[in-house]
C-alpha cells in the first residue's frame, strides 16, 4: 500500500458517523492483536486499516507536525508535537509524548524561573512537502543549564531538529503558556506540592 504509516497520537473522529470503524480498529488491536500486530505497523496503524477495510476515505493534515519545547543556553529540547487541523493552519493538538520523561525539577525551574516549559518551537520549511527529509534526532537533555541537580534528577528525552532555529511559541500559539498554566497543565507540580504539604502535616485545598 503506497502510503505512510499513521501517527495517531490524536485523531479527530465523528463517532456518530464512524462508530463501526472504531469498533473494527479496536477488534484488530485487541481481540485479534496477537495476529495483526505481527503483520501491520502497530496499534496506531489499526485505525488506517479499519478505514480501508470499510472502504472509507479519511483526511490528513496538509502540514507536518511542529516540535514544541524549550531552549535554554542554546540547547533545544522538543518534548511535545503540535499537530494541525486537517482543514486549515490551526494547531489542533499538543501531544506531549516526551514530557513524561522530564524530571519535575527541570519543569519547575523552566516554569518558575524562565516563564514556562512550552516557550519555543521548531518547524521545518518543507512542512507541506513529505518528500523532503530533515535532520531530526532523539537526544538526551542533561539540563546542564540547571543551577543544581537533586539526587532524583534524570535526563529527559528530547526531539531535536538540528538545522532549524528555535522560535517563540507565541507565533503559533499566542498566550498558550498562560492558558496552559491556568487550566492546570502543571498538575504534576501541583501534585508534588500537595505531597510535600501532606508530609509536613500542613492543611491545603484539595
Amino acid at each position: 500500500m503506497a502510503e505512510y504509516e499513521k501517527e495517531s497520537g490524536q485523531l479527530l473522529v465523528d463517532k456518530k458517523r464512524f462508530w463501526y470503524h472504531l469498533q473494527l480498529a479496536s477488534w484488530l488491536n485487541n481481540e485479534q492483536g496477537k495476529y495483526y500486530n505481527e503483520i501491520l505497523l502497530g496499534d496506531k496503524d489499526m485505525f488506517r486499516f479499519a478505514w480501508h477495510a470499510l472502504r472509507t476515505t479519511f483526511g490528513k493534515p496538509a502540514k507536518w507536525l511542529t516540535s514544541v519545547g524549550t531552549e535554554n543556553d542554546g540547547s533545544y529540547c522538543g518534548h511535545s508535537f503540535a499537530q494541525y487541523h486537517p482543514d486549515d493552519d490551526r494547531v489542533a493538538f499538543l501531544h506531549g509524548g516526551l514530557v513524561k520523561t522530564v524530571s519535575l525539577e527541570v519543569m519547575r525551574w523552566n516554569r518558575d524561573i524562565m516563564g514556562g516549559y512550552l516557550r519555543h518551537y521548531k518547524r521545518v520549511p518543507s512542512e507541506e512537502n513529505p518528500e523532503v527529509t530533515v535532520n531530526v534526532a532523539i537526544k538526551w537533555d542533561n539540563a546542564a543549564y540547571l543551577p543544581q541537580h537533586s539526587e532524583k534528577f534524570e535526563a529527559a528525552q528530547c526531539t531535536e531538529m538540528i538545522d532549524i532555529e528555535a522560535r517563540d511559541v507565541n507565533e503559533i500559539l499566542p498566550g498558550f503558556e498562560k492558558t496552559f498554566s491556568e487550566l492546570g497543565g502543571y498538575w504534576q507540580l501541583d501534585q508534588e506540592d500537595a505531597m510535600k504539604l501532606d508530609q509536613f502535616g500542613c492543611p491545603h485545598a484539595r
